[in-house]
């Protein structure tokens, strides 16, 4: 019996548990304090702001002539179907932890552009992925040198996703 590796013990189990103690503590003022912003930012109507920006999106695309080719689609469950719509993936982000939506997208077999903001690990390495700045030319020349009869096939798609120890979804 050694007093002294029992007294670090006991000083260890200690420290443990006050770390313990204070994470949890921690989670519970992050919780509060987002709940609480949340039910701000409802009263304030910062969430309610949706429809808002849906209609003034919509009357943009009526100005400038383009609503016959631009579809809102809103809010859906089926994004994988969604996606397989689209001739083209955007992605003009300023800051993305991830961007699981680009992953989304090189699954449809979509040419996608996504900004220097986006990390480089969503690209599965099909070729479908160009990262550009945030400048308007550098999208517009990108997007008119997309030829979507070069898009990969199902099965190249696949084979990507698994050498990434990505589940390729079921309906590629």
């Amino acid at each position: 019996y050694n007093k002294e590796d029992s007294m670090s013990e006991t000083l260890l189990n200690m420290i443990s548990a006050f770390l313990e103690i204070f994470l949890v503590v921690l989670f519970v003022v992050i919780i509060f304090f987002l709940v609480l912003a949340a039910r701000r930012g409802y009263k304030r109507g910062i969430y309610k702001s949706y429809e808002g920006c849906f209609k003034r999106l919509q009357s943009q695309a009526e100005s400038l002539g383009i609503s016959g080719q631009v579809h809102f689609m809103g809010e859906s469950n089926a994004v994988y179907e969604d996606i397989a719509c689209f001739d083209i993936f955007l992605m003009p982000s300023i800051s993305e932890g991830f961007g699981m939506a680009a992953i989304e997208a090189q699954a449809a077999g979509l040419p996608t552009l996504v900004s220097t903001g986006v990390p480089r690990l969503v690209d599965v390495g099909l070729d479908l992925v160009r990262f550009l700045p945030l400048e308007v030319e550098a999208w517009v020349d990108a997007v008119c040198q997309i030829h979507p009869d070069v898009l990969p096939q199902r099965e190249k798609i696949i084979a990507a996703f698994e050498t990434h120890h990505l589940n390729a979804p079921t309906t590629v």
